[in-house]
């Protein structure tokens, strides 16, 4: 697992999990043989989830800023989750989300991780943006 400097702590107190690397104020990408990934961050950490996900890593990801876009959580999504969220940035909430992801996490499929991340590939937001283009363009020139 990949963690924050604010839980390099945690590691006491859930043996199970280790710090892979922490990088200053940089984003950590995942490896793509970690178990799970833990995003620690809040608005701005969108990227480090979706690259987890491309790997087809869970993750698990505070509840707040892009995460809430980029991450199917277990509840909200029970046909196809990616990942699962912890409400605020403690140890003991991040070790309650992994103690749960320890439960409940074979729920969650890396095909489901990947697809997740494809739905923010660029060549889908260049494909959809020009049929948009396309189409409103189309409807011009029957106007005009």
């Amino acid at each position: 697992m990949l963690l924050g400097k604010s839980l390099l702590p945690l590691p006491a107190q859930a043996p199970s999990i280790l710090p892979i690397r922490w990088a200053s104020d940089h984003p950590i990408y995942p490896c793509p043989s970690a178990d799970v990934s833990v995003c620690t961050g809040g608005i701005g950490d969108s990227d480090w989830p979706l690259e987890a996900q491309a790997c087809g890593t869970p993750v698990i990801a505070y509840g707040r800023g892009g995460a809430l876009e980029t991450v199917r959580g277990l509840d909200a999504v029970p046909d196809a989750p990616t990942g699962l969220f912890f409400a605020e940035q403690s140890v003991a909430a991040v070790v309650e989300a992994v103690q749960r992801f320890e439960r409940d996490g074979a729920a969650i499929a890396p095909g489901a991780c990947r697809d997740n991340a494809l739905r923010f590939a660029p060549e889908r937001f260049r494909e959809e943006f020009m049929a948009f283009v396309e189409q409103e363009w189309m409807k011009l020139q029957r106007v005009g």
